[in-house]
């Protein structure tokens, strides 16, 4: 079964010369295409790692504050700052 493809005016039965048929072939060769196919790994690969890296440091800041925060207001406690007077 062939097709009819009207292009600029001119019918064209199963042509390979249409613009759709261009473009179907040329999209093919790009999926088929593994040439880049490497560097596109390393590239998510290397992403995943800085993804990483951003929460791991960014969960190491909080604990880091929390640890300072509450060593900090238990230095605070007048219990700990006074000196008792040693002459009775």
């Amino acid at each position: 079964m062939s097709t009819l493809v009207q292009y600029r005016g001119e019918s064209q039965v199963g042509s390979r010369s249409t613009p759709e048929y261009r473009m179907w072939t040329q999209l093919g060769h790009w999926f088929a295409d593994e040439s880049g196919q490497d560097l596109v790994e390393y590239v998510l690969l290397t992403t995943a790692i800085g993804i990483a890296i951003v929460l791991g440091v960014e969960a190491l800041g909080n604990a880091m504050n929390f640890a300072y925060s509450s060593w900090d207001g238990a230095m605070q406690d007048p219990a700990v700052v006074e000196v008792p007077d040693p002459l009775p």
